[in-house]
């Protein structure tokens, strides 16, 4: 039998990842997608939660959300004994929820401090038509990085590529290996990171695709308090009942001396309190005092079955490049 051209081997090579997670994602984003029209049509006669939520589809100039979202709020629902039967509020359908089996799993964590500054995720990779707007996002993160680590700060970059430097003893990337894509509808614990975060004053929480990001909310069931460049590009994508919840965390424009910044235990407390409230099913589905008996919130009209979230925006071209870029300089040439 022949051997095949080292052209075709070549680029098999190079295809596969990208071919690879296109299939994964369109083939979880079509289940979505099918489950929203069945709502829409009125189709759910059952007490079994939607298979959805509202981070599957786009937010008002925002884009969409990773359909792991989507299973962290639908897991929260199904391990909510007091959600049985019940269809979500309002509020409910526009806030992330998170799963009663992480918030315990995260409790059962050491919480002691061993590190001032947090930093654990990628730079470079995202969705093609999002990318260079992410990495201009997340461009604060290295100067940070670069201006103020030291050796009790902890940084692991999950997307740089082979030829990549480490900055110092605190960094723990480790060149040419990928960080597990967050585009999988399952609902993950990572030990290591949870506990990492633990271990953490503070976590540098930059937005990604929109101006919002999951890590904000990690941080904060975590106990360490996020940190943001700006709340423009960090936060101005969190949905108007997230923002109503009242969470404090710190802005640099608002830090003019990074040694003295202050990690506050009664911040980390109230954090944990708001979060296991509003943020999840533990205590119920409760609605923060600002949205009680507000059936039309200014996010936008909603029922009291998330069934009003219709346009869909699932993106399908998410860019791997081969699994890893060398350095975000690289990112810039993806079209």
């Amino acid at each position: 039998m022949p051997r095949p051209a080292p052209w075709i081997l070549a680029a098999c090579i190079f295809f596969a990842p990208m071919l690879t997670a296109t299939w994964v994602e369109t083939r979880y984003a079509g289940e979505v997608v099918k489950a929203a029209a069945s709502l829409v049509r009125g189709d759910d006669a059952s007490d079994q939660p939607p298979p959805w939520s509202p981070f599957a589809y786009e937010r008002e100039g925002c884009g969409g959300y990773h359909v792991q979202h989507t299973a962290f709020w639908n897991a929260s629902r199904q391990e909510a004994a007091s959600m049985v039967g019940k269809k979500p509020s309002p509020f409910a359908c526009r806030v992330q929820k998170w799963p009663a089996s992480i918030v315990k799993a995260v409790a059962r964590l050491d919480h002691s401090k061993r590190f001032r500054f947090m930093f654990s995720g990628g730079l470079c990779r995202g969705y093609r038509e999002d990318l260079l707007v992410k990495i201009q996002r997340r461009k604060w993160v290295l100067d940070f990085v670069k201006d103020h680590f030291r050796d009790d700060d902890y940084l692991q970059f999950s997307d740089m590529g082979a030829n990549y430097t480490r900055m110092g003893s605190f960094d723990k990337t480790v060149p040419g290996v990928a960080g597990r894509s967050t585009m999988e509808a399952k609902v993950y614990f990572d030990a290591d990171y949870w506990q990492t975060l633990a271990w953490s004053n503070f976590t540098l929480c930059p937005g990604g695709d929109s101006a919002w990001s999951l890590r904000f909310f990690e941080a904060i069931l975590a106990g360490s308090i996020p940190v943001i460049h700006n709340v423009e590009q960090d936060f101005s994508c969190t949905s108007v009942e997230e923002k109503s919840i009242g969470y404090k965390f710190y802005t640099l424009k608002d830090v003019h001396d990074i040694s003295g910044l202050e990690y506050r235990a009664d911040w980390a407390a109230h954090n944990q309190k708001l979060f296991r409230r509003y943020n999840t099913f533990m205590e119920g589905d409760n609605t923060t005092p600002h949205f009680k008996g507000v059936r039309n919130p200014p996010g936008g009209p909603l029922d009291s079955g998330c069934n009003d979230v219709v346009k869909t925006n699932v993106k399908l071209d998410y860019a791997h490049v081969n699994g890893v870029l060398d350095s975000c300089n690289q990112a810039v040439v993806i079209n």
